[in-house]
C-alpha cells in the first residue's frame, strides 16, 4: 500500500471515507462526490505537511496502485478512483 511504502502506514488517519448525501451537503462536498459511493478517502498522518517530499511520494505511490483523483488540501490529501484528475486547494 502507498502509506506503507511512504513510511507513514502506522500514522495514517482517515478523515473522511463514505459520506451519506445529507452529511456530504453539510460539509459542502461536491454534488457528485466520490465519497457518496465510498470510492474516496481524505487522509492525513502525524507530521503531515501540505508541501513535502513525503506527501509527493505518497501521492506518486497512490497513483501507482490505482487512485486516479488526487486533491491537495492544507490539512489532508484526497484520493479516489473516479476519472483521472488533479486539484490543489492549498493556500
Amino acid at each position: 500500500m502507498a502509506a506503507k511504502e511512504a513510511g507513514i502506514a502506522n500514522h495514517l488517519i482517515l478523515n473522511s471515507g463514505y459520506r451519506n448525501p445529507v452529511y456530504n451537503e453539510a460539509v459542502d462536498g461536491a454534488k457528485a462526490s466520490q465519497h457518496l459511493s465510498g470510492s474516496a478517502a481524505d487522509l492525513t498522518w502525524n507530521g503531515f505537511r501540505g508541501r513535502s517530499s513525503e506527501l509527493d511520494e505518497f501521492v506518486s505511490l497512490a497513483r501507482t496502485i490505482g487512485f486516479t483523483g488526487i486533491g491537495y488540501y492544507n490539512g489532508f490529501v484526497h484520493v479516489d478512483v473516479g476519472r483521472e484528475r488533479y486539484w490543489d486547494k492549498r493556500t
